[in-house]
C-alpha cells in the first residue's frame, strides 16, 4: 500500500567528500530545474520506453502465469490496473507528443516541491555539521548540462576481419549446434521459443577463480566495474546514449573455471550485441572516478555486513564452507581503503584477454543468422592463448568436521542468531545421479526441520538445507542446512539436524513423504526446461566438457527414476560416512531473553 510520494536523491561520495557531493548533487538538481530539457534528452528517454515496451508486446504471447499473477498481485496491492503490452506501448505513443521540454521541466519541478529536504548520512566515521551542510548545499549554484553529443555503434572499437567457420555439430535430441571457428571461439546455440523476441546470450573465457593461487584474496571483488568503466573511448555515459532505445545490455562475473559476460536482446539485435561484448574484450577501458565511488561506497557500507545475523552469515560463508580458502576471503577494510585504480587495470587487463571464448545464444533468433552475427564479431577476434590452471588452484577442501562450531558475531538484534551445519561430500562431473539423490535429500531435510521446529519448539522458523558441489574443484561438495534462531536454540538446531539427517541415512522415505517431495520437484524441472534461462545455463562448458551434455540429457529422465532407496544410500554413503562441522553467528551483546 501507497504511503507517500516523495523523490529520493542517493549519492555515494569519495571517502570524505561527502559535503562536496552534497552540493553538487543539489546543484545539477538546481539546473534541471532552472532551465527545461533538451528535446534530445527527452527523445532518449523515449526510445527506452518505447524499446522496452516493443519487447514487452514481442514476449507477452509466451509470458508465463506466475509472472502475469505477479503483476495482478502487485496492481492491487498499488490501487494501480493491469494493461496488455499493446496498450502501454499505445499509450507511450500517445502521451511522447506531448512531453515537450515545458512540460517535463514542470513535472521535475513538482517532484522536487512539498516537505522536506530530509538527509539520511551514512558514513564510516562520525560526521560532523550535516545541517550546515545541508543548508549550503541548498545555496549551491546551478550546474547546467549541455552535453547532447550522439553515440553510435561507429563510435565502438574496431574489430578485426570477419571470421571463418571451420566445424559445426549437432546434438540433435536437444537441438543444440556446436559451431567452431579459425581463432579457436566456439558458439553454442539452441533457438526456442519459449519467449518469443527474446535471446539470451554468454560469454565464458579464461579459468576464473581456479587460476589463482588459494593463499591471497585477488581483486576480483573489483568485478562489478569491468562493465560500466567501458570500451574505448566510450565511458559509462557514453555507453548508456549508445544503448538508448537498443535491447542490449552487458554485465560481467566470475565464476569457479571462466569469467563471464552476458546481456540479453533480441534477433534483430544479436550482431549489435554480440559487438558490444567483443568490444569490451578487444579494446576495455578502466574508469578511476568510477573505481573510487566503488571503494568508497565499500567503505560506508562496511559495518552493515555485522549488523546482523544473515549479514555476518553471507559474509564468512564463502570461506568458511571452502576451509578458508582465501580466493573467497571478505574484502577487508585495510584493503578497501589501500586500493588504488592502477591496481583494477592491471589485475583484469591480462585476464579479459587470456582464453578462447565460448559464446552460448539461446532464443528467438535462427542459427544462420547467429552464427554470421559471430563471424563479424567475436570470431572476428585475434586467436587467444589457452588459460592456465594449476594443480594447487584446483585444490579447494570443505571444513574439516569438528564437534566444535566456529562461532562469528554480529552487532545488531540481541535475540538472532544463525546456524549452519554441514557434512562434505563431492566434486567433479562424475556421480551426477547421486548428487541428484543428495539434492532430494535436501529437500526432505528442510521440510522435517520446519515440522520438527513448529511442532517440538514451537517456533516459525524458515530453515533451509541444500547441497553444493563443484563441476570444476573435485574435492567440493558440501550438503547443509541453516536458519535464523534464537540464540538459545542455535545448539538444539544443530543437534535436529544431526538426527534427521542420521534417520534419512537409515531409512528410505515414506512413500507419501517420497510422492510430497518428488511431485514439486518434477513440476519445477518441467517448467524450467521451458525457459531460456535454463538453457542458457545449461549449456554452458559444453565446448570445454563435453561430459556436461550427458548430464544435461538426463535431468528429467534421473529424477522421474530415482528411488528413496537411492536416496538413502546416497546419504549414508556420502554424508553421514564421516563428521560434520558448523558454523554459529551470535550477536555480540546478548539480550535478557537469552539463557
Amino acid at each position: 500500500t501507497r504511503l507517500a510520494d516523495y523523490t529520493q536523491l542517493v549519492v555515494a561520495p569519495k571517502e570524505g567528500r561527502w559535503k562536496e557531493a552534497l552540493a553538487e548533487a543539489y546543484g545539477i538538481v538546481k539546473g534541471a530545474l532552472a532551465a527545461p530539457p533538451s528535446a534530445a534528452e527527452i527523445a532518449r528517454e523515449i526510445a527506452n520506453w518505447r524499446s522496452s515496451a516493443v519487447a514487452s508486446v514481442q514476449g507477452e504471447p509466451t509470458r508465463r502465469s506466475p509472472q502475469l499473477a505477479q503483476r495482478l498481485v502487485s496492481a492491487v496491492d498499488d490501487g494501480e490496473v493491469v494493461s496488455t503490452a499493446a496498450v502501454t506501448l499505445a499509450l507511450i505513443e500517445e502521451f511522447a507528443p506531448r512531453y515537450t521540454p515545458a512540460v517535463v521541466q514542470a513535472a521535475a519541478k513538482a517532484i522536487f516541491s512539498g516537505s522536506g529536504p530530509r538527509m539520511v548520512l551514512l558514513t564510516p566515521k562520525p560526521a560532523e555539521g550535516a545541517v550546515a551542510a545541508l543548508a549550503a548545499a541548498e545555496a549551491a549554484p546551478a550546474v547546467t548540462n549541455s552535453d547532447d553529443r550522439q553515440v553510435t555503434m561507429a563510435d565502438l572499437p574496431a574489430l578485426g576481419t570477419p571470421g571463418r567457420e571451420v566445424s559445426r555439430k549437432r546434438v540433435e535430441d536437444m537441438d543444440v549446434t556446436i559451431v567452431r571457428f579459425a581463432n579457436g571461439s566456439t558458439l553454442i546455440f539452441k533457438k526456442t521459443a519459449f519467449e518469443q523476441g527474446s535471446v539470451g546470450v554468454g560469454l565464458r573465457f579464461g579459468s576464473g577463480v581456479a587460476g589463482f593461487a588459494s593463499d591471497r584474496r585477488p581483486l576480483t571483488w573489483l568485478a562489478p566495474l569491468v562493465i560500466p568503466s567501458g570500451m574505448g573511448t566510450l565511458d559509462q555515459e557514453a555507453l548508456d546514449r549508445l544503448l538508448t532505445g537498443r535491447r542490449a545490455s552487458l554485465s560481467f562475473g566470475v565464476d569457479e573455471d571462466a569469467y563471464a559476460m552476458r546481456g540479453a536482446t533480441s534477433g534483430k539485435e544479436l550482431e549489435d550485441q554480440l559487438r558490444l561484448l567483443a568490444a569490451k574484450l578487444a579494446a576495455p577501458r578502466w574508469d578511476a572516478q568510477l573505481f573510487e565511488r566503488f571503494r568508497a561506497g565499500g567503505l560506508s557500507s562496511y559495518d552493515l555486513s555485522f549488523a546482523s545475523a544473515s549479514a555476518r552469515t553471507g559474509r564468512e560463508f564463502p570461506a568458511f564452507v571452502r576451509g578458508g580458502d582465501a580466493r573467497w576471503a571478505p574484502v577487508e577494510k585495510p584493503v578497501l581503503e589501500g586500493a588504488k585504480p592502477a591496481e583494477f587495470e592491471r589485475f583484469f587487463g591480462p585476464l579479459l584477454k587470456a582464453g578462447p571464448i565460448e559464446v552460448v545464444v539461446v532464443g528467438d533468433v535462427d542459427l544462420e543468422a547467429a552464427v554470421e552475427a559471430m563471424k563479424k564479431t567475436v570470431a572476428a577476434l585475434p586467436p587467444r592463448p589457452e588459460a592456465t590452471l594449476s594443480a594447487s588452484g584446483l585444490a579447494v577442501h570443505p571444513p574439516a568436521p569438528s564437534p566444535k562450531p566456529v562461532t562469528f558475531t554480529h552487532t545488531g538484534d540481541p535475540t538472532q542468531a544463525q546456524a549452519l551445519i554441514g557434512w562434505t561430500t563431492f566434486g567433479g562431473t562424475s556421480g551426477i545421479r547421486e548428487r541428484r539423490a543428495l539434492s532430494l535429500a535436501a529437500n526432505m531435510l528442510q521440510v522435517r526441520l520446519y515440522e520438527r521446529l513448529r511442532d517440538v519448539q514451537g517456533r516459525t522458523y524458515s530453515p533451509s538445507a541444500s547441497v553444493s558441489s563443484s563441476e570444476t574443484f573435485p574435492d567440493w561438495g558440501i550438503f547443509y542446512a541453516a536458519a535464523e534462531v534464537r540464540p538459545e536454540d542455535a545448539q538444539g538446531f544443530l543437534t535436529m539436524a544431526r538426527e534427521i539427517v542420521g534417520d534419512l541415512a537409515k531409512k528410505p522415505a515414506a512413500a507419501d513423504e517420497w510422492q510430497r517431495t518428488i511431485n514439486p520437484v518434477l513440476a519445477g524441472l518441467e517448467r524450467r526446461l521451458q525457459t531460456n534461462g535454463y538453457w542458457m545455463n545449461a549449456l554452458e562448458d559444453w565446448s570445454r566438457k563435453p561430459e556436461l551434455i550427458e548430464q544435461t540429457r538426463s535431468l528429467l529422465s534421473d529424477y522421474r527414476s530415482i528411488t528413496p532407496e537411492e536416496v538413502r544410500s546416497a546419504v549414508a554413503k556420502y554424508v553421514t560416512d564421516q563428521g560434520d562441522w558448523s558454523m554459529l553467528v551470535l550477536p555480540a551483546r546478548i539480550g535478557s531473553s537469552v539463557h
